[in-house]
């Protein structure tokens, strides 16, 4: 996923070992089952975290083949891995300045160009890298799509963000990567998911998927629902080759696109995305009631396309960031950012970078196209004390949603001093 603009966070290179997975004789834990990684077994001392050492037959450290990396890939159950070469991502870099230049990258979502030139760049996390490893972890859980909260209007949460799949498929590279740095105990590595580095062109370099007309990339087994993560390593692996693209003169998701952000095969302009708009804090009035009932995200073009029939709906659901298919929407109107951050704790919702202004923004014009007579008060409510702009969308809601009690909070606010810059919008709104 994209994210405004902000410093990279620092780079956590995973150096050591917490010795998990070596236990001395006596420990009452489990060892690992073994495999033949890299030919003739040789002993090595390994030293705990409390100090002790113990011996541990281990590989000689021939260079690993990619049978080997599946086989302990298999064994912390990633679905499909592949690897690509630790290059810059030069034509990748053009693209989003090229993007960014031509008002496809809203402004204030641009990186500056040293940012662009570092996300696109594996070693950049990690000097030295001479590898990444690319993973995906499929997100159909199969649980009911319709928005319905026992009664009360609910939100949508597209199918991405109703666990946190990102940490989950990030638990499981570290794994990898303890398990790699067994082996090879001189290895670093640098394990990410929804991070700063691009992600989709390394997968497409490493052979797990292609890019499809959306934008998205599109594996063989799960089609486009999947997240991905990488780990940037100093082992020199084989690589995978890159998969066909295999859209051919397909348009389907481009048509059904409800704000027309897929301008041409694999472009998208964010500024018209619902899944980029629901992270800011303005939503365009001609795009609201394409909004629908959404809460957050969104996944119509992925929901149409021919390369996701068939997908299976059984994807494990993480023990983390729970959401569910939907989140009723009136209460999170009335509560303060710290207590919805609590709410959303360990999911995207949750995240720092993602301001409550707009999940209340969002909520708000769900609310409006849900037309729930309920909602007029916590609206009103909004509309009186939150910041001019997300106020603009509760009076556009309120304009929705209509009758005796609405039109009266709207006719209070175009008396309001306080609400005076937004009168001429509140008229407009009244009228349609």
């Amino acid at each position: 996923m994209h994210r405004p603009h902000i410093i990279p966070r620092p780079v956590n290179y995973l150096n050591t070992f917490h010795g998990k997975a070596f236990h001395s004789p006596g420990r009452d834990m489990k060892v690992p089952r073994a495999i033949t990684v890299g030919g003739e077994k040789r002993a090595r001392r390994v030293q705990l975290q409390d100090g002790e050492v113990c011996h541990e037959n281990i590989e000689a450290r021939e260079p690993m083949t990619r049978r080997e990396l599946e086989e302990l890939a298999a064994q912390q159950e990633i679905e499909s891995i592949g690897v690509a070469p630790c290059e810059p991502l030069e034509d990748c870099r053009q693209e989003i300045l090229l993007r960014q230049e031509s008002g496809l990258i809203p402004v204030h979502a641009k990186w500056h160009r040293e940012e662009v030139t570092q996300f696109c760049n594996p070693e950049h996390f990690l000097p030295g890298a001479r590898s990444v490893i690319v993973a995906t972890l499929c997100y159909l859980t199969g649980e009911q799509e319709e928005p319905d909260c026992s009664g009360t209007p609910g939100g949508a949460i597209a199918p991405y963000t109703r666990y946190n799949f990102y940490r989950a498929l990030k638990e499981k590279l570290r794994g990898l990567a303890r398990k790699i740095k067994r082996y090879y105990p001189d290895a670093r590595s640098y394990v990410s998911s929804c991070g700063f580095l691009r992600e989709k062109p390394l997968a497409a370099l490493s052979g797990i998927g292609f890019y499809g007309s959306h934008g998205i990339i599109i594996t063989k087994k799960w089609g486009s629902w999947v997240v991905l993560g990488t780990i940037v390593t100093t082992l020199e692996l084989e690589h995978n080759e890159p998969l066909p693209d295999s859209c051919g003169q397909c348009s389907i998701c481009r048509e059904a696109c409800p704000t027309g952000a897929i301008t041409e095969p694999g472009v998208l302009h964010e500024g018209r995305c619902l899944q980029f708009l629901s992270e800011h804090e303005v939503l365009p009035v001609k795009y609201r009631q394409a909004w629908g009932k959404r809460l957050y995200g969104c996944a119509i073009c992925q929901e149409v396309c021919p390369q996701n029939t068939g997908i299976p709906h059984d994807a494990a659901k993480p023990p983390f960031g729970a959401l569910g298919p939907s989140v009723p929407l009136i209460p999170l109107l009335s509560i303060d950012e710290e207590t919805m951050k609590e709410q959303f704790k360990g999911n995207q919702l949750g995240a720092r970078w993602l301001s409550g202004w707009s999940l209340k923004k969002n909520a708000a014009v769900a609310l409006g196209n849900w037309q729930d007579p309920a909602a007029v008060k916590p609206l009103g409510e909004l509309l009186f004390n939150g910041p001019l702009h997300i106020s603009e969308h509760a009076a556009w809601a309120l304009s929705r949603i209509g009758g005796r009690e609405a039109r009266a909070l709207l006719e209070r606010a175009l008396a309001s001093p306080s609400l005076g810059a937004l009168k001429g919008t509140i008229r407009t709104h009244m009228e349609f």
